[in-house]
C-alpha cells in the first residue's frame, strides 16, 4: 500500500512539480474515474494550506485525462483539529495498519466480520511529534485516521477553487 501510494505521489509531483515538505500527506489510490488524488496539508505563514491533485492511476502513452489542482487554505476550525490530530497520531495506540474487514449486522442484531477481498485504500503519512509515521485504511475504515482523511478530503470535495485541463 504504502508503495502504491509513493508512486502516485511521485506522478502527481511529476505531473505539477512536488509540494515542500508536507504535514499530511493522504493518497486515495482509486476513483470511479480511473484517477487517484494526492492531499498535501503544508504550513504557510497564512495558517495549513491544502494542496490536493489528481494523477491517473496508470500511466499509459496517448491516454488522455484530466489534470486537476487545488490550492486552498484550509478553514480555521479545520486546521485546529488538524493540529489536534497530529498529536493524537503520535501515539504508537494508533496501528499502521487497519485491517481489511467490514461489520454486518445480522437480522437477530449480532455482527459477522467480512473480509474486504478488494479494497478501496486511503495511505496517510503524517509528521507527528514521535516523528513521520504512515497509516493504511479502507476507505470504509472509522478512527482517528479515517475522521482526518475525511475532514481533508472533504474540504477539497467542497472547494471551487479546483483548476483542471484536458491532457
Amino acid at each position: 500500500d504504502v508503495d502504491r501510494a509513493a508512486l502516485l505521489a511521485s506522478r502527481a509531483d511529476a505531473l505539477f512539480g512536488p509540494v515542500a515538505e508536507p504535514l499530511i500527506r493522504i493518497v486515495d489510490t482509486a476513483s470511479p474515474a480511473g484517477l487517484a488524488y494526492v492531499y498535501d496539508v503544508t504550513e504557510s505563514p497564512a495558517g495549513l494550506m491544502l494542496d490536493a491533485r489528481t494523477v491517473p492511476m496508470q500511466m499509459s502513452t496517448g491516454a488522455r485525462a484530466m489534470q486537476c489542482r487545488l490550492r486552498t487554505p484550509l478553514p480555521g476550525t479545520v486546521a485546529s483539529q488538524v493540529s489536534l490530530d497530529l498529536l493524537q497520531l503520535a501515539s504508537p495506540d494508533i496501528p499502521a495498519y487497519a485491517e481489511r474487514r467490514e461489520a454486518v449486522t445480522n437480522p437477530d442484531g449480532s455482527h459477522t466480520w467480512v473480509l474486504l477481498l478488494e479494497s478501496h485504500d486511503i495511505i496517510t503519512t503524517a509528521l507527528t511529534s514521535n516523528g513521520v509515521r504512515q497509516f493504511s485504511r479502507d476507505i470504509r475504515s472509522s478512527g482517528a485516521v479515517a475522521k482526518l482523511n475525511e475532514m481533508i478530503i472533504g474540504v477539497a470535495d467542497v472547494s471551487p477553487d479546483w483548476d483542471c485541463t484536458s491532457y
